[in-house]
């Protein structure tokens, strides 16, 4: 992101990307979007607030969508996936009309072609895409496991909620979730495919506005929707009652707006539970959302790596810790270097990037204590 959006005004439009023309019956993130940000840089603006970008839910509404980490399925565009030949341009002939979305007609039939898109990828795609995808996964896994696997047993059980499936993978029993993931491995390599594709083009529409001086904006809903893999996944992290239905749930008072108040149906967190937890949730969904606005970036390297130390443990018995498990891996014929930052209180002195530390560094560039576990052997 350009820091100097933050200290000078700046101007742009609301559009939610599915409110573009296209021809396949709602927009998405295809030449149209592209389209759009020409004319944003035409006219002098800055901005393109996106409005929620997550999955939908009821009433096709983004803030009951079914994951808060996941991306809208239906933004994916068809063009990219015809280009790379798995889908056929045949196949995309509707009768949609393109100033009109008709989310009744338009879903169903945009599911049908992402489902082909990813029968053709598995026929077609040779192994560095493959390999590509993934990684994408591996990056993704702390979320995607969850998310796909609550989309394939969603699709299995069709409009009952996730309270209604049955007992076993209604309260995650662990035996009853491996046979799932066998059982349902196809859709769940589905739902992980579309993602890695909409992760794929909307880095693409971000690279592409940010060289026109066109910056994208989001929106996360505060809420999650009751009928979400993040409520079905960790459901002690919600007000629920002991069927699983929410005790209480999120709404306004009455107002101007609505005489009656608004009643809006999210289940609430329970606090308690999440700080006991180190707030470990929001830490993963803004991470998330830090990747896609690339401020973080996924990086493979040829070596395994350990980070040892969260954000609610903090220093508390990492470097103990850390010399036990190099002596462990010495012991089983590794050969482990310790790896640092420095401190932020010599943020002028440490490396711009991690650094493996050396017995000759200074302590001013790569911290004290790595430098001291390095100088004991290690």
């Amino acid at each position: 992101m350009n820091p100097e959006l933050l200290t000078q005004r700046s101007a742009g439009v609301v559009l939610h990307p599915t409110s573009l023309p296209g021809p396949h019956g709602s927009g998405d993130f295809g030449p149209d979007a592209y389209y759009f940000v020409d004319w944003l840089h035409a006219a002098g603006q800055t901005l393109w607030q996106t409005l929620p970008l997550g999955p939908i839910g009821l009433a096709n509404s983004p803030y009951m969508g079914r994951s808060a980490m996941a991306g809208n399925p239906f933004l994916v565009a068809f063009e990219p996936l015809v280009e790379r030949g798995w889908l056929a341009a045949s196949w995309l002939h509707n009768g949609f009309i393109a100033e009109h979305v008709r989310f009744d007609e338009v879903l169903p039939w945009r599911m049908e072609r992402l489902r082909e898109a990813f029968a053709g990828f598995q026929a077609q795609a040779d192994a560095p895409t493959r390999e590509a995808f993934a990684d994408w996964e591996d990056d993704n896994a702390s979320w995607l496991n969850d998310y796909s696997l609550f989309m394939a047993l969603d699709n299995a059980y069709g409009t009952d909620l996730w309270t209604d499936w049955p007992e076993p993978l209604a309260r995650r029993q662990h035996a009853a979730l491996t046979e799932a993931r066998s059982t349902h491995a196809q859709e769940i390599a589905f739902w992980a495919f579309v993602q890695w594709q909409f992760d794929v083009q909307l880095q693409a529409l971000k690279s592409y506005a940010n060289a026109k001086g066109v910056y994208l904006v989001g929106d996360l809903p505060i809420f999650i929707a009751h009928h979400s893999c993040d409520c079905w996944a960790r459901p002690d992290l919600y007000l629920l009652d002991a069927e699983g239905q929410p005790s209480v749930v999120a709404g306004v008072p009455p107002d101007y707006f609505a005489v009656e108040g608004q009643r809006w149906g999210n289940p609430l967190y329970d606090w308690q539970a999440m700080a006991a937890d180190g707030y470990q949730w929001w830490v993963g969904r803004i991470r998330r959302q830090l990747y896609l606005a690339n401020v973080f970036h996924s990086v493979k390297l040829a070596v395994p790596v350990v980070i040892v130390g969260n954000i609610s443990v903090g220093g508390t018995g990492k470097t103990p810790f850390t010399l036990w498990l190099a002596q462990q891996l010495l012991d089983d014929g590794w050969h482990p270097a310790i790896i640092s930052r420095g401190y932020t209180k010599t943020r002028q002195q440490r490396p711009d990037t991690p650094h493996a530390v050396e017995i000759n560094d200074s302590p001013d560039m790569v911290g004290d204590e790595p430098l001291l576990m390095v100088q004991r052997d290690l």
